[in-house]
């Protein structure tokens, strides 16, 4: 086991997460001058202490989400996919510009 402190740059997360983990006392660290530093054991017991993550059973009873599917020579304008013209009559005021172009 190496015995040099990290550095907050080092950690294998973002700047704003390793704060956040100090902060509320899950991550210990250390202060020289201006630098934060995180001690080897702390590293280790703060990953240790990181809750595993657990397979998913099926991704087939998840419905997927319903897109906007522009098809063929006007894709860029008018045509849409009758998927996405029942997705627009749930919310038709978030879609009015389109209802008026499809009309």
């Amino acid at each position: 086991m190496n015995n040099t402190p990290l550095r907050i740059s080092e950690l294998p997360v973002g700047r704003t997460k390793a704060y956040q983990e100090i902060n509320e006392g899950r991550l210990r660290a250390v202060k020289c001058g201006k630098l934060t530093l995180i001690l080897p054991e702390d590293y280790d017991r703060w990953l240790k202490s990181l809750p595993p993550v657990v397979a998913k059973s099926s991704n087939a009873d998840i419905p997927k989400p319903t897109r906007l599917t522009q098809t063929g020579h006007s894709a860029g304008r008018h045509s849409i996919t009758s998927s996405a013209r029942t997705s627009m009559e749930i919310q038709p005021e978030r879609f009015r510009a389109v209802l008026r172009l499809t009309a």
